[in-house]
């Protein structure tokens, strides 16, 4: 069973991108919204799309269902090209961002160091939750990333392959804002429209506005990683 059925009928689920499967300039998201996103020059895969660190990304527009105030979680398959690691890099994965500190959530691949190779997870409300997984090794390795929060929780939770890696104390309704979620770049108010591109593979996207439990969680990763291997 594709497990994207399993997606498709959780009313939580405002997003599901399997971009290992769809292909075009335009391409329908798996949820039951059906957000039209806009591809810009990042290449189909059999595992995902490929994103080349200078332009490439994926803009998936502002409905409203990506008013997300008091829970969610954010999940997506990923890997890190390690051609495109570069010293003092910070590269955006996903994220409802606007390439400044007015964002609502995003996640990085940070390569400022130290610790170098680090993966960020930050949600924003009046304040910063900041959750970092340092030292990663890119090389050929997919990972599983997912973080969890809700106001009624006190905590932002990440995990790197189903597995609680950080958590950090953050009670804050989370902020709001006019712009659009967006895959492997940041989004800018002026031209060019995006900023801090990543470099690798995005193989599928999901969002709910609800804080998964570790072992729905675990859950999704199990049943994904057959095609990340």
């Amino acid at each position: 069973m594709e497990i994207e059925r399993d997606f498709i009928f959780d009313p939580s689920l405002v997003l599901y991108l399997p971009l290992y499967k769809l292909d075009g300039a335009s391409i329908m998201d798996r949820s039951a919204y059906g957000h039209l996103c806009t591809v810009t020059g990042a290449l189909w895969r059999p595992n995902g799309h490929y994103f080349d660190g200078s332009d490439d990304r994926v803009n998936c527009g502002t409905s409203s269902a990506f008013d997300i105030t008091d829970a969610i979680t954010v999940e997506l398959w990923v890997y890190v090209d390690p051609a495109g690691v570069a010293d003092g890099k910070l590269s955006y994965l996903a994220g409802k961002s606007n390439a400044t500190v007015s964002a609502t959530w995003h996640w990085q691949f940070d390569d400022r160091g130290p610790p170098t190779n680090a993966f960020r997870m930050q949600v924003l409300g009046a304040s910063i939750g900041t959750v970092l997984l340092d030292d990663y090794v890119t090389g050929a390795n997919w990972f599983h990333l997912a973080m969890a929060y809700s106001v009624m929780e006190n905590q932002i939770r990440a995990y790197v392959n189903s597995v609680l890696e950080g958590t950090t104390t953050f009670n804050e309704t989370l902020n709001t804002n006019a712009f659009p979620v967006m895959l492997a770049a940041a989004y800018k108010t002026t031209s060019p429209n995006y900023q801090d591109p990543f470099a690798g593979l995005i193989g599928e996207v999901m969002i709910y506005n609800r804080a998964l439990t570790p072992q729905e969680i675990q859950r999704n990763y199990l049943a994904t990683k057959w095609r990340y291997r």
